[in-house]
């Protein structure tokens, strides 16, 4: 199975404050309301998992979703 989101990286602050959204449209939204410029940009990550332990499991485990997304370059802009 796959799960795609919208993600922006929060800049200045722990990733828990980053942008994460269903949708493209939705993650530009949130980010142009912040006046201080503190996202990166836009991605879209894929996460290919087997069912919703192996979900829970890349979520919670070290690195997260994201860092796991972009080391295996399952993301494009």
């Amino acid at each position: 199975m796959k799960l795609t989101y919208w993600y922006a990286e929060h800049l200045t602050d722990s990733d828990c404050y980053s942008i994460r959204e269903r949708t493209k449209k939705a993650a530009l939204a949130r980010k142009a309301e912040d006046d201080f410029n503190r996202y990166g940009p836009v991605v879209k990550v894929i996460v290919d998992y087997s069912d919703g332990f192996d979900l829970l499991t890349q979520a919670t485990g070290e690195g997260g979703i994201w860092q796991e997304a972009a080391a295996t370059g399952a993301f494009t802009d």
